[in-house]
């Protein structure tokens, strides 16, 4: 038993994240009906660092991410190929895969780590009432 339970913990330990290019999220997306998780983000960002270590370090957030098509971006690319403004980075939105915004953005590094969780379900739950048609 404690052999099955330290390969579990191992193997979720292991566990990393696909980030895709904002094309890709967004054509994954429209196979998927995933919601994407878009996050914008500045090389020199010590806010955007604390937002990735915040997210390799909980398991439970990498779960709830096994439901979102993940994308970084950089605030250059943001204002020069997508029409948005950014005050803050990082920016974190949840977007259909009609690119549409379910949730308000979140600018900064999120909130404590079960509001960050109560913010990715909710986009989750969103997501559900945006029709999307897998191709």
């Amino acid at each position: 038993m404690k052999k099955i339970i330290i390969f579990l913990f191992i193997a979720v330990s292991l566990h990393s994240l696909e980030w895709l290019t904002y094309e890709e999220a967004v054509n994954r997306s429209k196979k998927s009906c995933k919601p994407i998780m878009l996050v914008v983000y500045s090389s020199q960002c010590q806010a955007c660092a604390s937002l990735y270590k915040k997210i390799d370090a909980s398991n439970l957030i990498k779960n709830v991410l096994e439901d979102y098509e993940l994308s970084k971006i950089s605030v250059n690319e943001a204002l020069e190929k997508h029409d948005t403004s950014i005050s803050r980075t990082p920016t974190i939105f949840l977007l259909s895969s009609n690119k549409e915004e379910l949730l308000k953005p979140v600018e900064g590094v999120p909130m404590e780590i079960l509001d960050f969780l109560e913010y990715l379900q909710v986009g989750i739950i969103a997501n559900d009432n945006v029709k999307c048609k897998a191709k």
